[in-house]
């Protein structure tokens, strides 16, 4: 099976060692393009000049990891609820209607911040409860 990972940044090293447990089963893996991403390419200003590495822009980065979504049988995911460009990934997973394989979601985000506040809150009957 064709497989491209998507998620967020700060998991690079969980998606490696994920990506290299998945080729053992036999399946084919692309990993996202991440904020650091490199390209190579030819200088043309220098005619002996050797191939060099540049960063890639943001609007490569997002094409590149549609260009892997699209390639897919199955989109995996490992987010931090947090990371902008997975938002947008997992749009392109939708409108291709791609199945997706939660691997991990971080526990801590925003949204329980907001849940355990209101709770305590409530609980407390508010300010001088």
């Amino acid at each position: 099976m064709k497989i491209t990972i998507i998620g967020s940044t700060q998991f690079k090293d969980k998606m490696h060692k994920y990506a290299d447990r998945l080729r053992t089963m036999g399946h084919e893996v692309k990993l996202p393009f991440f904020d650091d991403a490199k390209r190579d390419v030819l200088t043309t200003t220098v005619l002996d000049s050797p191939p060099h590495t540049v960063g890639m822009s943001e609007l490569q980065i997002v094409q590149g990891n549609l260009d892997n979504i699209k390639w897919a049988d199955r989109v995996d995911i490992l987010w931090d609820q947090r990371s902008v460009g997975t938002i947008m990934d997992l749009g392109f997973v939708i409108a291709l209607d791609k199945p997706i394989e939660i691997v991990y979601l971080e526990p801590k985000t925003m949204t329980g911040v907001m849940r355990q506040y209101k709770g305590d809150r409530d609980k407390r009957g508010g300010r001088n409860g």
